[in-house]
């Protein structure tokens, strides 16, 4: 396991799955040419799905304190998809949000 610091970005990356926390959210966009492909709306930041040049990201809402917070990314590439299981789990659990805001 691999894991770096650098300015707004902190990660761990095994051989399939980057997983980082993003504080500068329309740097990152701007800087991976990412688009929103799905949403699922939270308090104060939404649950996405992004698709960047290289792969797919998944975007989590963490608390950071009780006004604030941050999203924990899941980022991983578009050849590696099929055969990460990494990938399932990951739509399974933005699904799983949909599913709960749709009940409250």
């Amino acid at each position: 396991m691999l894991g770096k610091v650098v300015r707004e970005y902190s990660w761990a990356q095994d051989a399939r799955t980057s997983e980082f926390i993003l504080r500068d959210f329309d740097t990152w966009a701007a800087q991976n040419s990412a688009e929103c492909i799905d949403i699922v709306e939270g308090c104060l930041l939404d649950n996405l799905v992004m698709s960047c040049k290289r792969g797919i990201c998944f975007l989590f809402e963490i608390p950071a304190n009780e006004w604030c917070s941050k999203w924990c990314c899941y980022f991983i590439p578009y050849k590696e998809q099929d055969s990460n299981s990494d990938y399932s789990r990951l739509w399974d659990r933005f699904e799983g949000l949909r599913e709960l805001s749709m009940t409250e």
